[in-house]
């Protein structure tokens, strides 16, 4: 069971071709992880709610078990994060910091 989730988005610019901000974010978050922790990156335009649903399956049952916080850049922002709060919130699930 994966109970904490650090989710890097990137912004509309950027992708996974090219270095960028939010991809040096995600790597030094990756001292982080464990079997427990996972540490993610995504693009703006990932399907939120099929990251939502394995978000979910990997993690807890219980909501109040769930650590979820997002670190996102322009759209990342204004899209993807806002987004993906929405499909966990609609789930039963909140995210602590974005």
């Amino acid at each position: 069971m994966i109970n904490r989730r650090l989710v890097c988005i990137s912004g509309f610019s950027q992708s996974m071709a090219k270095p960028n901000g939010i991809e040096k974010v995600w790597l030094g978050l990756r001292a982080h992880e464990s079997p427990r922790c996972r540490v993610s990156y995504k693009e703006w335009d990932t399907p939120w709610n099929d990251f939502a649903e394995h978000i979910i399956r990997t993690g807890p049952t219980n909501p109040a078990d769930m650590d979820i916080c997002v670190f996102a850049y322009s759209w990342g922002c204004g899209h993807g994060a806002l987004t993906l709060l929405e499909e966990l919130k609609h789930r039963g699930f909140k995210v602590r910091a974005a």
